[in-house]
């Protein structure tokens, strides 16, 4: 009798697993989660200069009004920005509500950003890149994706330039990282950092599934060992006169 109830309960688990779909992805983004606080969503920003990075530190005294930023502890630039009110221009920078801003710094400063991957898997990601600066023939910013596997070396890959041909700069990969490992983007600037405002956007993914078939196969055997031993247990068991 109990060997039937637990057929029963093998096959009604396996129907049960055959029809749960799978659960939605995690999803990080850049923009939606940024408040100027490092770490946040697992973003972090900073400036590079060919050789390291260096985290942004300070969320005050923005070298533009109206926006919420993170930048560099020496001088206002470079940062990263974001319009806190009404689409607006601030001198020849135009404000986008759907987007960060970045802009290098005077020198060889750079800036990137990077995702700091909370768990291993397979990530999906997107990134957009578009002039933000109306002066337009000024404009030619690098970008270049980076990897930097935990205690590794980064790589840095080239994926194209924004300028006035072709002011917009959009981009995606998939990547297995680990626990730890970064994934990210470094806005780079011409020779006249004055006109260098880069909008951008960066978004991930991570799919979380049902578990593996191997994975269910493993405990609806366990439930049929589980059921096996109670049987043989009853079945030892003496008898009451």
């Amino acid at each position: 009798m109990f060997h039937k109830i637990v057929t029963r309960l093998m096959l009604a688990l396996g129907s049960v697993v055959l029809a749960m779909p799978a659960s939605a992805a995690t999803v990080y983004d850049a923009f939606s989660s940024f408040n100027a606080v490092q770490g946040t969503n697992n973003f972090v920003y900073g400036s590079f200069d060919g050789v390291s990075f260096t985290p942004f530190t300070q969320n005050t005294n923005c070298v533009i009004s109206g926006v919420t930023c993170l930048r560099g502890a020496s001088a206002d630039l470079p940062s990263v920005f974001k319009a806190d009110g009404t689409q607006e221009a601030a001198g020849t920078v135009l404000l986008a509500l759907d987007r960060l801003i970045a802009h290098p710094g005077q020198f060889a400063d750079s800036v990137y950003i990077g995702f700091v991957a909370p768990v291993a898997g397979t990530y999906s990601y997107s990134a957009q890149f578009n002039q933000q600066d109306s002066n337009t023939a000024q404009h030619s910013v690098g970008i270049t994706e980076f990897f930097a596997p935990g205690g590794g070396s980064t790589q840095l890959f080239r994926v194209g330039v924004v300028n006035q041909a072709r002011p917009g700069l959009l981009t995606g990969f998939t990547q297995t990282v680990r626990a730890g490992d970064t994934i990210g983007y470094v806005i780079d600037k011409n020779g006249s950092f004055f006109n260098d405002s880069t909008g951008f956007n960066f978004s991930l993914s991570l799919a979380a599934g049902v578990p593996e078939p191997a994975t269910w196969a493993m405990m609806i055997v366990g439930f049929g060992l589980v059921g096996g031993a109670m049987r043989t247990r009853a079945a030892a068991r003496p008898r009451l006169a």
